[in-house]
């Protein structure tokens, strides 16, 4: 089984318009990357300063825009991320697995017992 490297690129950009950073990316890396371009609009990215693998650099372009991207074939899809999961003060199930806010713990002896 051969073990696959990322390649690594030197990148050193300013912080610049998340469209313009992509675009660069794309250049620097030769994969296409889509984007509608309403979604880039007013977001920027973060300076870029280092080696990072494509995904590497994806990852700490959108960290904190509300975007992810995904690959599909040789080539690269930004897209807004789904909303994040707001439990407030209800619980999550999973399976047959309850998780409970910390500061709502049900009394009731039939809940089951925490997580240790």
């Amino acid at each position: 089984m051969t073990r696959h490297t990322p390649s690594l690129f030197r990148i050193s950009a300013l912080a610049v318009a998340l469209s313009c950073a992509l675009t660069a990316l794309s250049t620097h890396t030769g994969l296409a990357i889509g984007v509608d371009a309403a979604l880039l609009r007013g977001r920027s990215a973060p300076a870029l300063r280092g080696d990072y693998s494509t995904e590497q650099a994806l990852d700490t372009l959108l960290q904190g825009s509300g975007l992810q991207w995904r690959r599909t074939g040789n080539s690269i899809v930004v897209e807004p991320a789904p909303p994040a999961l707001e439990l407030g003060n209800n619980p999550l199930a999973l399976s047959d697995t309850l998780v409970w806010p910390p500061a709502v713990r049900p009394a009731s002896p039939r809940s089951p017992a925490p997580c240790r």
